[in-house]
């Protein structure tokens, strides 16, 4: 049994140091949208993830592509956000009297170890355009 305890604490440090941490992929031909929990006293980045959706062709640039269903909390509440061109949920959330609320959508998040952080610039889009609808 020592010997089985010796090597499952072996096997666990030997798995979580040489996996790499997680690789988020962002494909050209989809909306990636960042969902991130940060501390709210302090700011502090936690944990995150990354969805993928496809792109929304006939969606108003100027905006958000999301439809918000938002149920304002006496004791109770939550908020939602659907993806517009798709009607997906991207974030669900409860809002319950004393912070008793709990994101229900997503349901996997990654610890802030798991994001890497960019110290250069990010590549300038290989097209930029605007819109004025005025």
């Amino acid at each position: 049994m020592k010997h089985l305890m010796k090597w499952l604490l072996t096997t666990n440090i030997f798995i979580s140091v040489v996996l790499p941490q997680n690789d988020f992929f962002l494909p050209d031909d989809s909306a990636s949208f960042g969902i991130f929990i940060c501390d709210f006293e302090t700011g502090v980045f936690e944990e995150g993830t990354v969805l993928n959706v496809p792109l929304c062709t006939e969606c108003d640039f100027n905006s958000f592509p999301f439809d918000v269903i938002f149920l304002e909390p006496g004791d109770f509440g939550s908020i939602q956000f659907n993806y517009s061109s798709t009607g997906d949920t991207v974030f669900y959330a409860t809002i319950i009297w004393m912070a008793l609320g709990e994101i229900i959508y997503p349901d996997t998040f990654f610890h802030a170890d798991s994001f890497s952080i960019e110290f250069d610039n990010a590549p300038y889009p290989d097209t930029l355009e605007y819109s004025n609808s005025n």
